[in-house]
């Protein structure tokens, strides 16, 4: 049966081979459209290292000297233990658990980048390959207003007594630019190297995972978490008791808030600070799930169509073959052998050239896609070749039953 399908598909390969191309075309098309769908989710669904619920946190300010209340400051009396009195107050309030203080880019989902280049010695002296780092400056209780822990097991303490000792912990990158670069397991315990600096250097005490800018994208570079300069704070965060975050906020008087001359702006969750860095995100993702599932709303149409014109032009061959003593059965089989043969002769021209065209840096630019990995466009191969095959089977069984059902008589009589 086999060889006298594969036959007659070549007596009519001018019929056959415009819907090859056609299909190689939607595959491509459907391969990006459902490998940036299982990108989206799989990037989404990145827990990452730290827990943001329950987290609030502030910018903090200082009053100028024609302000009201303003406190003049001496060589006691600075902004800093203005600073530390206000963190003092915090840690006090029933409802917090833990209070930090950070810099301009302590916290997740902020685009703000304070980029280097880091390198290490291996024990036998030699220079290992330079990696990127994003440096993250806070203090040492911001790993327990995280609840981030070491890839070795560390807590979230033993994290910020590594930063107390003046170490570093770096955080291990998703997707690396440079393949050859070392793990950050590789780093513990040896110092690092600023290429800018290279008399500079930091003992890395454990490893972690990094942080994300928002929930979306790949983390390419590594992080450093390091213990902040006074000169460097700008923000504070707290971990609230679970469930009391709306308590805590009601909780914070005027006088809470001000500490001397350092006062609190407006306290939020990190999870409303999240749901803001992803509001254009979120929509133009709406968007291109309506836009993919439009597409494929049309592409299942269109194969509907076509295929099932294809078996309805059939019906006299169908009554032949029943006339033969073919069943229903090798009717079906034969019908959707010749569609998924088509699909699979596609999928080895498209699948390959997508894995090709998807990875072009130029021709993502050009058409301003996404970047997908080899594992992301396995995934949407996968599926396109999954939503296309029961597409083909749809389409050919219903027409085909239907001409099954025909008096063979009546519809040889029709020819």
């Amino acid at each position: 049966m086999k060889r006298k399908l594969i036959t007659q598909m070549l007596r009519e390969w001018k019929a056959n081979i415009w819907l090859i191309l056609e299909l190689v075309i939607v595959v491509l098309i459907l391969q990006y459209l459902l490998g940036t769908l299982y990108a989206l989710y799989r990037q989404h669904g990145y827990a990452g290292g730290q827990k943001l619920e329950d987290v609030y946190f502030a910018d903090f300010g200082i009053l100028q000297k024609d302000s009201e209340g303003y406190v003049e400051w001496d060589s006691i009396h600075t902004w800093q233990s203005d600073l530390g009195l206000l963190m003092t107050q915090l840690r006090g309030n029933q409802y917090v658990e833990v209070a930090a203080v950070g810099g301009f880019n302590s916290l997740p989902y902020n685009y703000n980048f304070m980029g280097n280049r880091y390198y290490y010695k291996t024990p036998d002296g030699k220079k290992s390959h330079e990696f990127t780092v994003n440096v993250r400056n806070m203090s040492p209780e911001m790993m327990e207003v995280l609840q981030m822990h070491g890839l070795k097991g560390e807590t979230p303490k033993q994290l910020a007594d590594i930063l107390r000792k003046g170490e570093i912990v770096l955080g291990e990158t998703e997707e690396p630019e440079d393949p050859d670069e070392p793990k950050a397991l590789d780093a513990v315990g040896r110092e690092v190297f600023s290429v800018n600096d290279s008399l500079a250097s930091q003992r890395v005490g454990a490893a972690t995972t990094g942080m994300r800018r928002n929930d979306y994208e790949s983390l390419w570079h590594k992080t450093v978490y390091a213990t902040l300069e006074p000169e460097q704070a700008s923000m504070i965060a707290v971990r609230v008791k679970p469930g009391t975050g709306n308590r805590f906020l009601e909780s914070l008087t005027d006088k809470d808030r001000q500490a001397g001359n350092v006062y609190l702006s407006n306290m939020e969750s990190v999870s409303d600070m999240r749901d803001r860095a992803h509001l254009d995100i979120n929509q133009a993702i709406r968007n291109f799930v309506i836009c993919s599932l439009f597409i494929m709303l049309v592409i299942f149409l269109g194969f509907l169509g076509t295929f099932w014109f294809r078996t309805q032009q059939r019906v006299s061959e169908i009554a032949i073959r029943k006339v033969n003593g073919a069943t229903n059965v090798d009717i079906y089989a034969r019908f959707f052998s010749e569609g998924l043969i088509m699909l699979a002769m596609a999928a080895v021209i498209s699948v390959p050239l997508a894995f090709w065209l998807f990875r072009e840096e130029s021709l993502r630019a050009t058409l301003s896609l996404l970047e997908l990995d080899n594992t992301m466009l396995a995934g949407g191969a996968i599926g396109t070749i999954l939503v296309l095959g029961i597409t083909i089977v749809c389409s050919i069984y219903a027409p085909a039953r239907r001409a099954t059902r025909i008096d063979p008589a009546a519809a040889l009589k029709d020819m």
